[in-house]
């Protein structure tokens, strides 16, 4: 009751229109989350889940990047911990599950070990990694590339979104700025429980499943300049159209990731989500298209 009641009250915050979901018939397509990173309904979302936190007696800590840690200690001082968790922002329209169902699954396992009486040897970190879907601040993992040393700190924190805020100052306008330091040598294993993204396990009326791999992501950002004209008088043969050229480009990406996963029998995937078309007028040829 309490896990299945932090999805639902989470699963309110971040809608443009509210609504209360409380099974699969009400979820709909159209009204999902926007749970930016950066923004009142992610602070909203995070403060939440800081009470549960404490209400059950968890050490809360918020690195400087705005990673949340809250540790149950262990019996055992030489044995490293087991962390758990993962993220509250949302992609653009999001699901209510994805990323809150690894964070509220990990809350809710230690209260169960609190309810039980269950003295853990080992200790216990639920995690809640900042800006891990790069919806605000255009890099996805930002918080976790920061922790594990792959993205300096400076840089991260100079990193503005389109509304020209830097994370710096979202972060601290928000309160989710600390100055704690996280020692990954510390952590023995980590685990994260996560809604399916995919069709499978759903088709074949499996209702959990072990991730064996992980997906390797590389994100391309494509500026594509041509020649603004009139649409009704330029003739075809003197068009430089970058429309036309950013339609090829989805064209072979489709293309290929097809050929690359019947070549390895792998799970190989393309996808072009993101096209903005300047001045986009229906009488217009494009003279610029960003794409990604």
């Amino acid at each position: 009751k309490r896990w299945k009641e932090d999805l639902i009250r989470l699963g309110e915050m971040g809608r443009k229109n509210f609504q209360r979901v409380e099974s699969q018939q009400q979820l709909d397509n159209d009204k999902g989350l926007y749970r930016i990173e950066g923004t009142p309904a992610c602070t909203k979302s995070k403060k939440y889940v800081i009470e549960r936190m404490k209400e059950i007696g968890l050490k809360v800590q918020i690195d400087r990047v705005g990673n949340i840690f809250a540790r149950k200690d262990g019996t055992k001082t030489d044995k490293g911990s087991v962390m758990s968790g993962s993220h509250l922002d949302s992609v653009l329209n999001g699901g209510m599950f994805d990323g809150v169902l690894g964070v509220v699954s990990a809350l809710e396992a230690v209260r169960r070990i609190n309810d039980e009486g269950f003295e853990n040897e080992r200790p216990i970190e639920i995690s809640v990694f900042m800006g891990e879907e790069g919806s605000a601040f255009k890099k996805v993992l930002l918080g976790s590339l920061v922790l594990v040393g792959k993205l300096d700190l400076a840089e991260a924190l100079a990193m503005k979104d389109d509304n020209g805020i830097s994370l710096k100052e979202a972060l601290d306008t928000y309160g989710l700025r600390g100055d704690f330091e996280m020692n990954l040598n510390d952590v023995e294993y980590f685990i994260e429980t996560h809604v399916e993204q995919g069709p499978l396990l759903d088709q074949e009326k499996i209702s959990i499943g072990v991730v064996e791999n992980i997906t390797g992501m590389l994100w391309i950002h494509a500026f594509l300049a041509g020649e603004e004209n009139h649409a009704g008088t330029t003739p075809m043969f003197t068009r430089r159209d970058p429309l036309i050229a950013a339609a090829e480009i989805v064209l072979l990406a489709n293309k290929l990731a097809k050929k690359m996963a019947k070549r390895s029998g792998g799970n190989t995937v393309a996808t072009v989500g993101q096209m903005v078309v300047d001045p986009g007028a229906p009488n217009i040829i494009p003279g610029r298209v960003r794409m990604g």
